[in-house]
């Protein structure tokens, strides 16, 4: 065999463990949201073939994707002035928590606040058993180009994939790693 396959194969088998260690390394979270299925999170169904389990996000929007963070300007999540009426969307930092009391939607589920840097929201957000810092992308929105502190906000990623070894249950455990990547940590029935 020739030395470029196995410089190649060892590339690949390189970047492969640089991978599985830094999902590692991201799931050493602690804390985490239970959430029910059903209820902030929906198990998405589609071809019975495949065995791949993956659920959705359920948070209540009055007007789709455009939700207003109490106190926060374009310019504290870091997103430039313009003219018109939606700024470009840009990768931030959401923060999640869970409503107590009685809630009118189906979900508890809320975006409490944002920001373009994790460690500044872990600082406001200490408490991991109450808040879920995760990615996100946020844009500005300003009906007829009046300033307003509307915002659309899309996590990221859109799926959790629940591991094979964990079984569905009635509520998951949703933590988020040192990246702000969220993932299923635990079931319970």
């Amino acid at each position: 065999m020739n030395r470029g396959f196995w410089y190649a194969l060892g590339i690949v088998a390189l970047a492969t463990a640089a991978g599985i260690a830094s999902g590692i390394r991201n799931q050493s979270g602690t804390g985490g949201l239970w959430l029910e299925v059903g209820r902030e999170l929906q198990l998405l169904t589609g071809d019975p073939e495949n065995t791949e389990r993956a659920l959705v996000w359920v948070i209540p929007r009055p007007a789709g994707n455009r939700v207003t963070i109490d106190g926060r300007r374009p310019a504290d999540l870091g997103l430039t002035p313009d003219s018109g009426e939606q700024s470009l969307a840009r990768p931030r930092f959401v923060v999640l928590t869970l409503l107590e009391g009685p809630v009118a939607s189906a979900s508890r589920l809320a975006i409490t606040d944002a920001g373009p840097e994790l460690a500044g929201l872990a600082e406001r957000y200490p408490d991991r058993g109450r808040y879920l810092i995760v990615q996100g992308t946020i844009a500005r929105w300003r009906p007829g180009g009046r300033e307003g502190t509307s915002f659309y906000v899309w996590l990221v990623p859109v799926q959790l994939h629940l591991p094979t070894e964990l079984p569905l249950g009635r509520a998951l455990l949703v933590r988020s790693g040192r990246r702000g990547v969220p993932f299923i940590a635990d079931s319970r029935p």
